[in-house]
């Protein structure tokens, strides 16, 4: 598993912290996998710096896991440079999705929810920052 050699601006160990935090109220909630889209919150939990939210982006929290990062391919390069999770939690959507009549964005992340074995569980969907 490769870990970037990125330079966050906290600690490793805080966004371990972070990420428990999240994984209690979680817990507390009954929810199995949680999606934030809100830019501050994608930093918060992953480090994540850069422009891209003009664009739909976000992070998937499953449950005793890691985060994955999910957002527009050509953004993928920038969240490898910032954000702690190993080069594997970053998901990109190809520009197709957007502007697009014939499919949707969140048909990608419903895909990568059926793949990640989540198409099933109890989701939380982050609805304020």
């Amino acid at each position: 598993m490769r870990v970037p050699a990125v330079n966050l601006p906290f600690s490793r160990y805080e966004y371990a912290d972070r990420l428990a935090q999240t994984h209690a109220a979680m817990n507390a909630a009954g929810v199995n996998i949680l999606f934030a889209a809100n830019p501050s919150n994608i930093s918060w939990l992953t480090g994540y710096d850069g422009w891209s939210f003009c664009v739909h982006q976000g992070v998937l929290i499953p449950i005793g896991e890691s985060p994955v990062w999910w957002g527009r391919q050509m953004d993928t390069q920038g969240a490898m440079r910032t954000v702690y999770m190993p080069g594997e939690r970053i998901r990109g959507y190809h520009d197709d999705y957007l502007m697009s009549i014939e499919r949707h964005l969140m048909q990608h992340l419903a895909g990568l929810l059926r793949e990640s074995g989540f198409a099933n569980k109890r989701t939380g969907v982050e609805m304020e920052n």
